[in-house]
């Protein structure tokens, strides 16, 4: 794996927690994970950091969708990795919820070694944001506030955005584009977003008759494929939001 994504080779992931409680209407996770959410006890997580090491392994990538959403759990286990003291580094690609950004959190992630973490901002317009399902919890001042607070403790910081979300209109698009102008995250990283078959996104524009491909394969958050029909927008325009945001 690239330098750019890890600090120290070889690198595997580890998953402390499974599934998620959150209803965004283009997410998978809930078709092959279910809606709920499953943890391991802290201590089962630093012993399975331990048997990494002990496996030849010098950093894991946390594959978790809400490891933070428990703040309580989330700190216990990363105080638990720290007691451990294993020489293991570590980074969060997903699971950090903005609005569940706390000051000591992220102390007690670097404490345990963990160098960057991973806020899936999406959109910079809370309307949206409403819209496809962060239910009003998640809001573009709290994204600033989470980003600010994980820098302060010294911990690089990812964003994920998309653009051509289920209420995403120009104006939106640019407000996300002029969002993360702004934002000072280390990494960013933009996508289409896709109505992947069985989510919400999807059954509703197969209701509406918007679906182009029944092909699975070309199913990916970096197709070139016309795959449906955007209630609002042409998919041209979606991909010229696209090539602006990486401009």
């Amino acid at each position: 794996i690239s330098r750019l994504l890890c600090k120290r080779l070889p690198m595997t992931t580890a998953e402390f927690s499974r599934g998620c409680v959150y209803r965004c209407d283009f997410c998978a996770s809930k078709i092959t994970m279910s809606l709920g959410y499953r943890k391991k006890s802290p201590e089962r997580c630093a012993e399975e950091v331990q048997h990494l090491y002990d496996l030849g392994y010098r950093e894991f990538l946390l594959a978790d969708d809400i490891f933070t959403s428990d703040q309580k759990w989330a700190k216990q286990v990363c105080d638990t990795i720290y007691h451990k003291n294993v020489d293991m580094v570590w980074t969060c690609t997903n699971g950090i919820r903005v609005e569940s950004a706390d000051d000591n959190l992220f102390k007690s992630l670097k404490r345990s070694k963990c160098y960057r973490v991973s806020f899936g901002f999406e959109s910079g317009n809370d309307e949206v944001l409403k819209a496809f399902g962060k239910g009003g919890r998640a809001t573009v001042k709290q994204a600033v506030k989470a980003v600010k607070l994980a820098r302060a403790a010294g911990i690089d910081t990812n964003g994920y955005f998309m653009v051509g979300l289920s209420a995403d209109t120009e104006k939106s698009m640019n407000d996300t584009i002029n969002f993360a102008r702004k934002i000072p995250v280390d990494m960013m990283k933009c996508s289409i977003a896709i109505a992947f078959p069985g989510t919400k996104m999807f059954n509703e524009y197969i209701e509406e008759g918007l679906i182009k491909s029944f092909n699975w394969d070309e199913y990916m958050m970096y197709t070139s494929k016309d795959l449906f029909a955007h209630k609002h927008l042409k998919y041209e325009i979606i991909q010229k939001y696209m090539k602006k945001f990486f401009r």
